[in-house]
């Protein structure tokens, strides 16, 4: 949700620099809009980086757990402590 929030910050901030009225007005929007721009830009990212983290982490899990089932199919059912041969 703040990424949205900054990029709105930042839409507002450049709109106000178009209507500065003094070279210090104009540099603080400026600033303000692209400081903004970038943490908007930098929670875009994250929220994706994070949803590709989950999903790989599903696929990971799903292939272990495969591999091991395909590895307990291959040994046999595992003895008991005390059971003798």
């Amino acid at each position: 949700m703040m990424k949205w929030i900054w990029l709105v910050v930042a839409m507002l901030a450049f709109g106000a620099a178009w209507q500065a009225g003094t070279a210090g007005m104009l540099a603080l929007c400026m600033l303000l809009g692209f400081v903004a721009i970038l943490l908007s830009f930098f929670g875009f990212l994250a929220e994706r980086v994070g949803s590709v983290a989950q999903t790989q982490s599903g696929r990971e899990y799903e292939l272990l757990a495969k591999a091991r089932g395909a590895a307990q199919q291959k040994l046999g059912p595992r003895p008991e402590p005390g059971d003798e041969p």
